[in-house]
């Protein structure tokens, strides 16, 4: 318990001690508890965090999933007050992946002072290292605005929105400069559900995202639906299109911005994929012919497409809900997990060379095989031919879990020292001649 506590809250220390709600002579006379209106059996302990859980563990995980916080005194009537709005914030953004947070000013006043709250109750949000303060009024405080406030502040750079059918062949063709697959978005609201911008977010680093709205009658909207096979309006879509650099996301939405789930789950996947998204009620031209496309039909629904390294196939998955709420967060993150790698990935980095070479475990472990080139256009027609093969092959070497990709030698000197010394002397000079061709 104590090792689950720390977890959560960064500390050891059990709730303050019972003296704050033992009974004083004059509670009778006043209504109200001498040492505060916090008794200890307060919603807002549920979510308490500290300076070190703050410094140590949210600040860097908000890059990926922002928090809400609220902030309180036990001395704050008001405070008190909001709190079943409060609760109910949380029980409607927590299922979905957003972080919450309570700070008390009567034990955590210093990380007060580090999020630059100087009232009393506060809201604030801390999304890519950055804190965002609530301005609305806080009496009355509406559980609405909190959550329209809530997916605001999640960056739009995580879920594009998509107009017209030219902007989701842009999106879906960026896959070798981003190396991510891409999740296109369709859905029936104008803008995009939270849970999207949610999704997003978590993996920026594997996908890219992007977001339709399916009622939007223009032109492109309606040829883009017609190309993907999307006939329900009302129901939610997801494509995901690989073989990207990154994979690209498309969500399809019936609002016309994002849900603040789609932003979330952009934000987490940033890494891998890049996200758009789509109002598929928008009527202009652009946007009916993109429907039309993708063979979207229906407007009133959510459909989220993921594209890889090989568009013009189509997307490699996609799915469509009639409700918003049946994209919950484990559906959609299952989809983007299942597809998160391009056919032939770039190794950008140590952390995606082992997301896609994991070593922890037996069951896990693959086998690698890597086409080391320079980012010169004479060593393209290599890694175009080595795709052809990887995807021409991907499901004979898929029970034999063989990883293909290629990295830049130029760019990824460290990573290639170590394999110098087992090479031949002449493929050895070969490869230094290309670490010098190009910058780190």
């Amino acid at each position: 318990l104590k090792r689950e506590r720390y977890d959560k809250f960064g500390t050891f220390d059990e709730p303050p001690p019972s003296h704050a709600y033992t009974h004083h002579p004059f509670e009778d006379i006043f209504g109200f508890a001498f040492g505060g209106f916090d008794t200890g059996n307060s919603f807002f302990q549920k979510h308490r965090i500290s300076m070190r859980l703050f410094l140590h563990s949210l600040l860097e995980r908000s890059h990926t999933q922002p928090f809400i916080i609220f902030a309180y005194s036990g001395y704050c009537q008001l405070c008190f007050r909001l709190e079943p709005i409060w609760r109910n914030v949380v029980e409607d953004l927590e299922p979905l992946g957003y972080g919450i947070g309570t700070v008390n000013a009567m034990t955590d006043g210093n990380l007060l002072e580090k999020l630059r709250i100087s009232r009393l109750p506060s809201v604030v949000v801390v999304v890519e290292g950055r804190v965002i303060h609530y301005r609305g009024t806080m009496q009355p405080l509406s559980a609405k605005g909190l959550r329209i406030f809530a997916r605001d502040v999640i960056p739009n750079t995580f879920l594009i929105k998509i107009t017209n059918h030219d902007g989701l062949r842009r999106f879906v063709d960026q896959w070798k400069t981003f190396n991510r697959i891409s999740v296109v978005i369709f859905g029936s609201k104008e803008d995009p559900r939270i849970r999207y911008m949610l999704m997003a977010m978590k993996y920026a680093k594997f996908a890219r995202f992007a977001y339709v709205y399916l009622n939007d009658q223009s032109t492109d909207i309606v040829k883009m639906r017609q190309a993907l096979n999307i006939v329900c309006f009302n129901c939610e879509t997801i494509l995901i299109f690989n073989d990207f650099p990154q994979i690209s996301v498309v969500i399809f939405g019936s609002k016309e911005d994002p849900r603040i789930r789609y932003m979330l789950m952009a934000m987490k996947y940033a890494k891998f994929a890049r996200f758009a998204y789509v109002y598929l009620n928008d009527q202009s031209t652009d946007i009916v012919k993109m429907r039309q496309a993708l063979n979207i039909v229906c407007f009133n629904c959510e459909t989220i497409l993921i594209f890889n390294d090989f568009p013009q196939n189509g997307p490699v998955a996609r799915d469509t809900v009639t409700s918003a709420k049946e994209f919950s967060m484990d559906k959609m993150g299952g989809l983007i997990e299942n597809n998160r790698h391009l056919t032939l990935p770039r190794l950008t980095s140590q952390v995606y060379f082992d997301d896609l070479c994991p070593i922890s475990s037996r069951s896990l472990r693959k086998l690698c095989v890597i086409l080391a080139v320079t980012d010169s256009s004479s060593d393209s027609k290599h890694i175009a031919l080595f795709r052809s093969f990887a995807h021409k092959h991907a499901e004979a070497y898929k029970k034999d879990r063989l990883q293909f990709a290629y990295i830049y030698v130029n760019k990824q000197r460290e990573f290639m020292m170590p394999f110098l010394e087992n090479l031949p002397q002449n493929e050895r000079l070969a490869l230094q001649v290309s670490f010098s061709t190009g910058p780190m």
